[in-house]
């Protein structure tokens, strides 16, 4: 069990086990199996790379944003990356950036809303927020409603993830998707490589190019 070490990601990075990971590897080796469940938690989770970022701020500023805020989330390697590709991409674009359009949060919806609250106290007022997740990307949008504005039409949102239902939110919600078919064929790949003749304990990275799925959370009707 020690050889399920294997994620299905967008940059080749070091490897660095969770405690769930290892846990699940105790669990596992106790009873001689893992559920396919079980191993699909352990997956890290594609990343969105610079491009990817840069894609979806030329798709803000062509809708006419210009205050483009970042939800960061929490001190971990996926959040900074996101957080940096924000940075780059709108130096690129030639954008302007403040230090106070950038706010620290968690993945969940509660820590989206929390956040889109300090956003909206900076003026003058943002009019576009690129979420670190989806949850908090919802979570955001429910801070700009009770803030009674409106979503896109005062401050637009992307997300990324592309969670369940997230097409069937009161606003469909604009994100940063990756095939799952892709994730989960690749993810059941890696596990049989491990269970072969020939198993390896080496860790190996894949990558799932990310795209853009534009809702009307950024683009209107």
């Amino acid at each position: 069990m020690a050889a399920i070490r294997q994620a299905v990601v967008a940059e080749d990075q070091p490897f660095v086990e969770s405690e769930e990971l290892r846990g699940l590897i105790a669990a596992g080796a106790e009873r001689g199996y893992l559920t396919f469940e079980e191993i699909a938690s352990t997956l890290e989770e594609v990343e969105v790379t610079k491009e990817q970022v840069s894609e979806l701020h030329s798709h803000l500023v062509e809708q006419g944003h210009k205050a483009i805020a970042h939800i960061m989330g929490p001190p971990i390697t996926h959040a900074k990356r996101r957080a940096d590709g924000y940075k780059a991409a709108l130096k690129e674009l030639g954008a302007r950036t403040r230090a106070e359009w950038i706010v620290r949060a968690g993945f969940m919806e509660a820590d989206g809303y929390r956040a889109a609250k300090k956003l909206l106290s900076v003026k003058p007022r943002i009019d576009a927020i690129f979420a670190t997740n989806d949850p908090t990307a919802i979570g955001a949008m429910k801070a700009i409603w009770d803030a009674g504005l409106r979503v896109p039409d005062d401050i637009a949102i992307v997300g990324a993830g592309d969670i369940a239902l997230g097409d069937l939110l009161r606003v469909p919600l604009t994100t940063v998707s990756w095939s799952r078919d892709e994730q989960g064929k690749l993810a059941a790949k890696l596990l049989l490589d491990q269970i072969g003749p020939e198993p390896s304990d080496q860790f190996r990275s894949v990558v799932i190019p990310p795209h853009l799925i534009v809702r009307r959370s950024s683009a209107g009707e």
